[in-house]
């Protein structure tokens, strides 16, 4: 089996997303192109997945030295301690169907201006033979497609406008297709997109998907003529007005470059530059504030999605290879705001696949680790073990990524409250104290409210470093001297301890008990309350988390207290 070539100390020119697609499908679409389209000229057994089959979330890449080993941002596998084959295994294990490798130069280097031309060019290889290796890895070791997709900004920076911009451009995707053909492995690549073009209108973004395609083909005898693109709507994604005035020409030509196409919806909106950022206050007042109708409409009417449905039906029938849609969520967008119910789950999937059938997409970031920002961890659909090697399914992230592409499913507000909500205190019984009114000793302490639902809306982490040990004291008045149940309330997650002790001071003295904050991606059935046991107390109680003997970030939220007769 070939090895990740993985350099620590130095970062790749050619930084990667992973985009994990879920459900091959079971065949094209139906109509009058429905055969099968295989990929180039070599395995009989490969078929093209049609758009709609595609589902996702997304691995996020970024500079491994700037980002501290956080393994959410990097395929650096051996730096976080992670085995790339058990890695690609547990893709397939959640339902995973391909990888999706972004590609970037090494201007995303953050010493990228103290590089020389040799170094620059030194990383730029070796990027490229870490992206090929990853390759080789899923085609010995797995089932897994593989697309790649870099960002082409015409409207920033001047980047694009002159041709010798643009061959630099084509250059970075050609010298890869190359590479992966030189090594035997470029039939794993089933396609190319472009994300956030900047395009000022659908009619710029056909014009751009066309010119891609064209120069892609020029330049590799013809290599996408077999494969998928895909290519967002205008701006960042988000408008499609007066899609059909792009009538059925652009089909046509786009027939004869390509086996598959889609355009990407991707709900983000962004005034840094944006070309149609006067169109985005109201989106930004809507995604936060509501009501959801307003921005589900907003999102439908004014931004064109009606018009982009309206274009896809007129022609699915005669180019259902081509007349396709997915959907593309970011960290930042159509990630985060699920969070909320204005940008969430259900706005979206109510538009895009109870209304229109558009069940293909990418979204979610792909895997996070202990030492990963919080959000990464919450929004992931793996969770690493770096001291295992292992990844596995992050529960709460694979429910809902499970459930998206069902247009019979309807997310519910439980659904959305478990990345994040608030469980109110006064719906509990007995005597609670939260995480607010705790005791902390410790400055590895984080407050958080990524995960939900939480007791007040919120919890504490401590994620111990170098041997630092943290402490959370709760202290309760209680109505009366008596016996009560003690129970730890907290957020149970894959990358959290399952060795926190937890110290329980009551008349008979103090008794410690160790809890596993873990969970199994079944777990899904309501707010753990731990039982700590039951005590005899008088009118004050204390409860005290440690991280001593932890090994890993330990979570708290609330502990209650609960009268036994």
């Amino acid at each position: 089996m070939t090895q990740m070539n993985i350099r620590i100390n130095t970062l790749c020119g050619v930084a990667l997303v992973a985009v994990l697609l879920g459900m091959i499908g079971t065949s094209l679409a139906q109509g009058e192109t429905s055969q099968v389209r295989r990929l180039g000229p070599t395995p009989d057994g490969l078929v093209m997945l049609e758009p709609s089959a595609i589902r996702g979330v997304k691995w996020k890449s970024d500079n491994v030295e700037n980002k501290g080993g956080d393994v959410s941002a990097t395929l650096d596998f051996e730096f976080g301690g992670l085995d790339p084959v058990k890695v690609v295994k547990a893709l397939e294990e959640a339902g995973v169907t391909s990888v999706i490798i972004r590609l970037h130069g090494p201007d995303r280097l953050y010493n990228f201006k103290k590089l020389s031309k040799e170094q620059r060019a030194e990383q730029q290889t070796f990027g490229e033979e870490r992206l090929v290796n990853l390759i080789k890895v899923i085609k010995e070791n797995s089932n897994l497609s593989v697309y790649l997709w870099q960002r082409q900004w015409l409207e920033r920076y001047d980047r694009y406008k002159t041709e010798g911009q643009l061959k630099k451009f084509y250059d970075e995707w050609i010298r890869v297709i190359e590479r992966a053909q030189r090594e035997g492995v470029d039939d794993r690549i089933h396609g190319l997109a472009l994300i956030e073009t900047r395009c000022t209108s659908i009619k710029a973004v056909c014009d751009t998907a066309l010119m891609f395609a064209e120069n892609i083909n020029k330049r590799t005898d013809g290599w996408l003529k077999n494969r998928s693109l895909f290519v967002p709507g205008a701006g960042f994604g988000m408008f499609f007005n007066n899609a059909q005035d792009n009538g059925e020409t652009f089909f046509q030509e786009m027939d004869q470059q390509v086996g598959t196409f889609a355009f990407i919806y991707k709900s983000f909106y962004t005034g840094a530059g944006d070309p149609l950022q006067d169109k985005g206050a109201k989106f930004k007042e809507l995604r936060a504030n509501g009501p959801e109708s307003a921005y589900k409409k907003l999102l439908d009417e004014t931004y064109g999605v009606v018009d982009l449905h309206q274009y896809i039906e007129q022609y699915k029938g005669k180019y259902p290879h081509l007349a396709n849609v997915i959907y593309f969520g970011d960290e930042g967008d159509g990630v985060a705001n699920t969070l909320r119910f204005g940008g969430g789950y259900r706005v979206i999937h109510e538009i895009l696949v109870k209304k229109y059938g558009w069940t293909g997409y990418f979204f979610n970031l792909a895997i996070a680790n202990r030492d990963a920002a919080e959000h990464r961890q919450d929004k992931s659909l793996l969770t690493a073990d770096t001291e295992t090697g292992e990844a596995y399914p992050n529960p709460d992230a694979h429910y809902l990524w499970s459930k998206y592409a069902d247009p019979n499913y309807s997310f519910t507000d439980e659904d959305l409250n478990w990345l994040t909500g608030v469980l109110p205190i006064e719906s509990l019984e007995g005597t609670v104290v939260d995480d607010t009114d705790a005791t902390f000793v410790g400055n590895l302490w984080k407050q958080g409210n990524h995960s939900g639902p939480n007791v007040g809306g919120g919890y504490h982490t401590f994620s111990p470093k170098k041997g630092a040990v943290g402490t959370a004291t709760y202290e309760a008045k209680l109505p009366k001297p008596g016996k009560y149940e003690v129970r730890a309330r907290y957020r149970r997650a894959p990358i959290l301890s399952k060795h926190v002790k937890i110290e329980v001071e009551h008349k008979g003295g103090t008794t410690t008990k160790v809890i596993d904050q873990t969970y199994k991606v079944d777990e899904r059935k309501g707010p753990t309350f731990a039982s700590l046991g039951v005590f005899e107390f008088g009118k004050t109680a204390v409860v005290r988390y440690t991280s001593e003997g932890a090994g890993g970030p330990i979570l708290v939220d609330a502990i209650q207290w609960v009268p036994v007769d």
